[in-house]
């Protein structure tokens, strides 16, 4: 039980400004030459990076397109809702990336027409993450 409190203690549901993916550079290369996860209602860009300074193993954008919400209050709902669940889950891709020198830039699109519920947009955001840890890990992104 120690254990369990233990390991629960050192996880960090933060989302800081370092983990965030904002070099211009990054999502045109991102976009260019990344590899593509599609887990309903996301598509999921993913790029493993050269090392750098950053303490994070995964920078991460979230995109909601225009055209299929053309209102910016439903966008950025949207984006808060990904947001959170990803600050709540992140620690199962960080698991997963332990060890690996490598850092990933990813993005996530929101593909559905629809308005999520957070309820089941979070499970999803959860097998889209574990789903991409191994993706990550397999052979020929070493």
């Amino acid at each position: 039980m120690r254990e369990e409190v233990s390991m629960i203690m050192k996880i960090d549901f933060s989302f800081g400004r370092e983990e965030r993916l904002k070099s211009f550079a990054l999502i045109r290369d991102l976009f260019g030459s990344g590899r593509v996860l599609n887990h309903y209602p996301m598509r999921i860009i993913w790029l493993p990076v050269a090392t750098s300074d950053n303490t994070f193993p995964v920078q991460l954008a979230i995109s909601v397109p225009r055209k299929k919400f053309p209102k910016a209050v439903h966008r950025n709902r949207i984006k808060r809702q990904i947001k959170e669940a990803y600050r709540l889950n992140k620690h199962r891709l960080y698991r997963a990336l332990e060890g690996r020198e490598t850092n990933f830039a990813v993005m996530i699109i929101y593909v559905d027409k629809n308005m999520p519920v957070f309820d089941e947009l979070e499970p999803q955001v959860r097998k889209a993450l574990d789903r991409l840890g191994k993706k990550m890990l397999a052979p020929e992104n070493k």
